[in-house]
């Protein structure tokens, strides 16, 4: 076989594997709305001591954030922060969704995608002097323990 057959089949694949949202390296790079990007707190699991937040990353990094402020936090302001990675996520029809449609999660540790209904609304303020925040919830997402709507608070 000659040099540009190989070279040809080889641009080929290449392209096909960007076009499917996957580079050569592995990393996903999805387009995603930008209303939905940005860190949410789960509401289930927020204290006042603790609080663990979904950072949905401008092209498709999925990480959660855990906040922990109190005497037994390892820095001088007593707060400790950690932020882990945990895969991908993207919206089924791109940028066309925009307040309702269906959130996808790509685990690194489970190998397959997990897509949930989603909803995009504002929340009521707790008082009137506190400002409105956008809320997300997550229709019957499927947790480590447990499967139940997810409501997330915009951070």
């Amino acid at each position: 076989m000659t040099r540009r057959p190989v070279l040809l089949l080889l641009c080929a694949a290449l392209l096909s594997g960007c076009a499917a949202g996957r580079s050569v390296t592995g990393y996903f790079s999805y387009a995603n709305p930008p209303r939905l990007v940005g860190t949410w707190v789960d509401s289930a699991l927020a204290t006042s001591t603790d609080t663990i937040a979904w950072v949905l990353g401008p092209r498709g990094l999925d990480k959660t954030l855990s906040v922990h402020v109190g005497p037994a936090a390892e820095s001088a302001s007593g707060r400790t922060e950690t932020v882990a990675g945990y895969g991908y996520w993207y919206v089924r029809g791109g940028l066309a969704s925009v307040d309702t449609g269906h959130i996808c999660f790509r685990s690194r540790a489970r190998g397959r995608d997990a897509c949930f209904a989603y909803e995009l609304s504002m929340a009521l303020a707790p008082t009137a002097a506190a400002p409105q925040r956008r809320r997300l919830l997550i229709v019957a997402y499927e947790g480590r323990r447990h499967t139940r709507d997810r409501v997330l608070l915009e951070r």
